[in-house]
């Protein structure tokens, strides 16, 4: 793909574009984000095409100097996107929504690249191919790495439910830019809240993902791997106290008026039952008792789950998670300041 100059900044195609004084004024009338449920006017429309290159009066034969369709063009007019795709399904060009340029970059690709989410969502539910695969620069990638890119973690969240789970970890095979990597690198913006939520959702962290660079050893990301480092540490301990609490105080209390057994006075006011006191409340046995053994585990794991204690799978992950930000927290550390401050500087 050739970068072209159409009134604003048009990268390798992929870019979003500002083509016209026209297409700026409507654009401004419009917004992605409110995902209007009108189209496009016809008169909109084909300016924005004849703009761009593209003959409106014949669509399917309509490719551009880069091999690009307008569906691509509805993935960079940002503001437009939405009402841009309804015009195209509506004349005839529904069926080029999975249409991909020589180098395999589909209309799905330009607009989550591009961070245009509606869209995407509006491109999706039309049968946009999630699971299509680029050969953009001889690196092949994938419509869930380019959003790792841009997108919020909300929709990234909701794109991994629908592409092929190996497309999770899979990255450009050039530079081994995983999904991982291109959110810690590229998506400055959300780049510790989009790593924790790839970690729990599965996503494998490899040292590969934090490339070790002149850049990766300034202060400041060494930092970032920290917090991370600090957070998944932080989720393990939590369920380390949850368990102690849940089994070593109230379930494993003895049951005999200590404060793991019983509580409160029996309410006839002669102090029997390890409590007492006029107007007490009856003891009753601790509940948390029934929780101990294996057939109570679904139980136990609900709690933690309105505790917001992580359980299961989730555990597994962060486990691992915290070994490797441990490794490059050493690493990384170690090479600005001696191996000597790995333990002084860390809180």
């Amino acid at each position: 793909m050739a970068a072209v100059q159409l009134g604003g900044t048009w990268r390798h195609g992929m870019e979003s574009i500002h083509t016209s004084q026209a297409l700026r004024e409507h654009s401004e009338d419009s917004d992605d984000s409110e995902e209007p449920d009108s189209m496009l006017s016809d008169e909109v429309a084909t300016t924005v095409l004849r703009n761009c290159g593209f003959d409106p009066n014949n669509l399917h034969a309509s490719l551009d100097e880069k091999d690009d369709t307008a569906w691509h063009l509805a993935g960079r007019v940002q503001r437009l996107g939405v009402r841009m795709a309804k015009w195209l399904e509506a004349n005839g060009a529904a069926d080029m929504i999975n249409t991909s340029a020589s180098t395999g970059v589909t209309p799905l690709m330009v607009a989550v690249y591009n961070g245009c989410e509606n869209l995407a969502r509006w491109m999706i539910a039309h049968g946009a191919d999630v699971g299509a695969t680029s050969h953009f620069e001889q690196q092949q990638s994938t419509v869930f790495n380019y959003a790792c890119r841009r997108c919020s973690v909300a929709f990234v969240q909701e794109l991994a439910d629908k592409v092929p789970p190996a497309h999770l970890d899979a990255g450009p095979v050039a530079q081994g830019y995983s999904p991982m990597a291109t959110a810690f690198i590229l998506n400055t913006a959300r780049r510790i809240p989009m790593v924790k939520m790839l970690v729990l959702r599965g996503v494998a962290v490899h040292v590969a993902a934090f490339p070790a660079s002149e850049q990766s050893t300034t202060t400041s990301l060494v930092k970032q791997h920290l917090e991370l480092l600090k957070w998944a540490e932080g989720e393990l301990e939590n369920h380390r106290t949850f368990t102690a609490l849940l089994l070593g105080c109230g379930v494993l209390g003895s049951g005999s008026g200590d404060v793991g057994g019983y509580g409160y006075g029996d309410g006839n006011g002669d102090g029997d039952g390890g409590g007492g006191g006029d107007g007490a409340p009856a003891m009753r046995p601790n509940l948390l008792a029934k929780l101990r053994g294996d057939g109570n585990t679904d139980a136990r794991m609900r709690i933690a789950r309105c505790l917001g204690v992580r359980t299961g799978v989730e555990l597994g992950r962060l486990r691992r998670a915290a070994a490797v930000w441990r490794d490059i927290y050493r690493a990384r550390v170690g090479v600005l300041f001696g191996e000597g401050a790995v333990e002084v500087l860390r809180p």
